[in-house]
């Protein structure tokens, strides 16, 4: 095991691509080891209903010829849906991509929590009721990852039912699954309110999620006119340093997925990490 080595990967529709196996050739070429894959945004042809064994293992074998791993199936529904008929139609693809995850080799499939109601109001999300209707919901999910033997990696929103690592600890608990796993992303927690408080946010997902952290989301930020707007990785205020220095010495080799760098920006986000991890 090499300590020193980052993991970096892309977001597949960071790149563009006019196909999965050009995907995967140019993943290559930018020097990049895993990919977060949303099918639906990086095969235009993709839909609901088109996995088999078949299919899946093809996808797999495309960014294995390259040594790409799929580090994250994302299939970013939204199980706060209180809209019965949409949610009944994305948590059934939910399952299709458990289902067929694993045949791809695919590490986890992703997905946030999401808001309640027709539109995100984070006050709404933070209720009791929210979150116990979450929580039945993400049990049905648990339920067939569970049966299937493939795992869920789950992502905290500052403005959505799980917003902070403490609430995601608690949904840890209650789903109480060793097929339920956490997609951590600095930046998706931090508010105009919180954001000098990164240490101890960083210090606190850590100290409560730290074995079930299996993805790193990476990205930066600047403040401008009283609100965070992403900016390129090492040009902003994101605590990289502390982030690096917890995956060197707990998590090594973790994949670390650099949100919003598009693919030909990737080598200098990639330089600027190395740089920082060396040191």
């Amino acid at each position: 095991m090499i300590k020193d080595k980052l993991n970096i990967g892309l977001r597949g529709h960071d790149v563009e691509a006019e196909n999965l196996p050009e995907l995967s050739k140019k993943l290559k070429e930018y020097g990049i080891n895993n990919v977060q894959l949303v099918l639906k945004r990086s095969c235009k042809d993709f839909k609901e209903g088109m996995f088999s064994p078949s299919f899946a293992k093809q996808i797999g074998e495309i960014f294995k010829v390259n040594d790409i791993e799929i580090s994250v199936l994302g299939c970013y529904i939204n199980p706060s849906n209180t809209n019965k008929e949409v949610l009944e139609k994305d948590m059934a693809y939910f399952v299709e991509s458990l289902k067929y995850a694993r045949f791809m080799n695919a590490g986890v499939v992703g997905l946030e929590t999401g808001f309640v109601g027709e539109e995100c109001i984070p006050e709404n999300n933070q209720t009791e009721e929210a979150y116990q209707y979450l929580l039945s919901n993400m049990k049905v999910l648990r339920d067939a990852a569970e049966k299937l033997g493939v795992m869920i990696a789950v992502e905290a929103v500052s403005c959505f039912v799980i917003n902070s690592p403490e609430r995601m600890l608690r949904l840890l608990n209650d789903l109480d699954s060793p097929n339920i796993l956490v997609i951590f992303d600095l930046l998706n927690l931090l508010t105009i309110e919180n954001y000098k408080n990164q240490e101890e946010i960083i210090d606190t997902a850590f100290e409560l999620l730290g074995d079930k952290i299996s993805v790193i989301h990476l990205k930066d930020f600047i403040v401008e006119e009283n609100l965070l707007k992403q900016c390129p990785i090492g040009e902003g205020l994101i605590n990289i340093e502390k982030i690096l220095s917890i995956i060197k010495t707990r998590k090594p080799n973790i994949p670390i997925i650099l949100e919003e760098t598009r693919g030909e920006d990737s080598g200098l986000a990639i330089n600027h990490l190395n740089r920082i991890n060396i040191n």
